[in-house]
């Protein structure tokens, strides 16, 4: 299982109850809510004890929103995601092209690890679906960190051995 200890939540720059964060990753599942929202993007990055998310619909009042859009602090390990009008969770990490040409080092690769299966573990505990499908680039890019899924899903990522 990941190595983080998650027991606060920021979820658009306010503190979060585990209630309302159930309703929020709720919502974010619900296959009619996200084909009125076109989805929903987000960034997620760890401090500590502490997830914090920014979260916006892909389609506001018809335009799109891109996670340049999402005010929170930039974080050296930060994800970007995007859960699309399917359902289907892609996930990414927010690195330099420097870093990615000359190639991550275990430690980073470790950091990422980390909070990819934190972030999958609190989505899936919280109420994003477990047979959420994880497109294949993700999957690919999880390879890449050390990550082997079992199968292209939320809940495979959450149980992951890292």
């Amino acid at each position: 299982m990941h190595s983080l200890t998650i027991t606060e939540f920021i979820v658009n720059g306010k503190v979060t109850s585990p209630k309302e964060l159930r309703k929020i990753v709720t919502a974010m599942g619900d296959a009619d809510i996200i084909a009125v929202k076109g989805g929903y993007i987000f960034n997620v990055s760890f401090q500590d004890t502490t997830m914090i998310i920014g979260i916006m619909p892909y389609l506001i009042h018809g335009q799109r929103t891109r996670h340049y859009d999402i005010k929170m602090p930039e974080d050296r390990y930060m994800m970007i995601g995007f859960i699309n009008s399917n359902g289907t969770l892609d996930l990414l990490f927010k690195v330099s092209r420097a870093e990615y040409k000359a190639g991550l080092s275990d430690e980073t690769k470790q950091h990422y690890a980390d909070r990819c299966i934190a972030f999958a573990a609190i989505m899936h505990e919280y109420g994003l679906p477990e047979d959420c499908v994880i497109n294949q680039v993700t999957v690919a890019i999880m390879a890449e960190i050390g990550l082997t899924l079992t199968a292209p899903t939320l809940q495979a990522l959450a149980t992951c051995q890292n």
